[in-house]
C-alpha cells in the first residue's frame, strides 16, 4: 500500500482518539510496512492522550520506547514516521518525502510543510 492510498483510506474513517488519531495512525502504518506492532498506551480522549505523552516525557521518548532512537532532525524519506511541531503542538505524522508531512487530524488528513526546525525527529520506514 502506498502512502497516498493509506491517506485516502483514512479520509473515509472517522477520527477517534486512541483508535485512529495521529499517533495510532502512524503506529498502524509502521505495523503495515515493518510488520512490527507498537504497544502504545491506551487512551480514549485528547486529555488522556496528552497525559500519557507527558508521562512518557513527550512524543519522541514515547515512540523511542517502542522503536528505538529517532534520527535527529533532517530530511526524512517517503513514508518515514516523524514527529513535527505544529501551531497546536507536537504531532506524529508520515513523511511524503518532499518536505511535507501527512498527518491524521480531527479535521481529516492534513499536509504540513516541514522546515528543518519543524521536524523534531523521525524513524525510517525502510
Amino acid at each position: 500500500m502506498t502512502l497516498e492510498d493509506y491517506a485516502r483510506q483514512a479520509q473515509e474513517t472517522p477520527f477517534e482518539w486512541g483508535v485512529n488519531d495521529c499517533a495510532m495512525w502512524a503506529a498502524c502504518w509502521w505495523e503495515l510496512k515493518r510488520g512490527e506492532k507498537l504497544n502504545l498506551p491506551a487512551y480514549h480522549s485528547e486529555a488522556e492522550a496528552h497525559e500519557k505523552i507527558a508521562a512518557a516525557g513527550g512524543l519522541i521518548p514515547l515512540i523511542e520506547s517502542q522503536i528505538g532512537l529517532s534520527i535527529p532532525p533532517g530530511q526524512p524519506d517517503n513514508g518515514d514516521v516523524m514527529v513535527i511541531e505544529t501551531s497546536v503542538g507536537e504531532m506524529t505524522a508520515l513523511s511524503s518525502g518532499n518536505g511535507y508531512a501527512v498527518a491524521r487530524t480531527e479535521q481529516g488528513i492534513r499536509l504540513f510543510y516541514c522546515r528543518a526546525q519543524t521536524i523534531k525527529g523521525f524513524w525510517p520506514i525502510q
